[in-house]
C-alpha cells in the first residue's frame, strides 16, 4: 500500500504539520508488537526487540463503522492517497516573481517522482503519494496554503 499512501514517516510528518486526520480511509497504526513467532517445524521462538518493533507498525483501512482518527496517545498517523493531498494543493502558485506557476507531477527516469510548480520548490519522493505530502508539508510550513 505504500504505493497508494504516503509512508509512515511522511503520515507522521503530515499530522505534526496539521493534516487533519478524521477524514482518512487509510491509516498507519502502531500495535502491541508480538513477542514470539511460530517456526515451520512447529516450535515457538522469541522475537528479538528491534525486529518485534518494527513489526509493530501496519497499515490498515477503515470504513464508516470504525473510523479511527489520531488516538491521545498518538498511536496512529492518517494515511492519505495521492489523490487525496493532490485534491489539497493549490493549482497555482505564485512566487516572489509574480509569474503565476502550475502545478506538476511526473515521474523520473530514476524511478522518483516530483511534485512542482514550473521549476519552483520541487518535492522529490519515492512515490507520487510521498511527493504530493512533501509539497504540501512545504507549502503549510511556508505559509503558502
Amino acid at each position: 500500500m505504500n504505493n497508494i499512501t504516503v509512508s509512515l514517516q511522511v503520515a507522521r510528518s503530515l499530522r505534526d504539520a496539521g493534516w487533519e486526520q478524521e477524514d482518512s480511509s487509510f491509516y498507519w497504526g502502531k500495535f502491541d508488537p508480538p513477542k514470539r513467532r511460530h517456526l515451520e517445524d512447529g516450535t515457538i521462538v522469541d522475537i528479538p526487540k528491534e525486529e518485534a518493533e518494527a513489526m509493530s507498525y501496519s497499515w490498515y483501512y477503515y470504513n464508516e463503522e470504525n473510523m479511527p482518527y489520531a488516538d491521545e496517545d498518538h498511536n496512529s498517523w492518517a494515511a492519505p492517497t495521492a489523490e487525496e493531498v493532490l485534491r489539497e494543493l493549490p493549482e497555482f502558485y505564485t512566487p516572489e516573481d509574480n509569474k503565476k506557476r502550475a502545478m506538476k507531477c511526473y515521474p523520473s527516469a530514476h524511478g522518483r517522482w516530483a511534485v512542482d510548480y514550473e521549476g519552483h520548490c520541487t518535492q522529490w519522493s519515492d512515490t507520487l503519494a510521498n511527493a504530493a505530502a512533501e509539497m504540501w508539508i512545504y507549502l503549510k510550513e511556508h505559509d503558502l496554503l
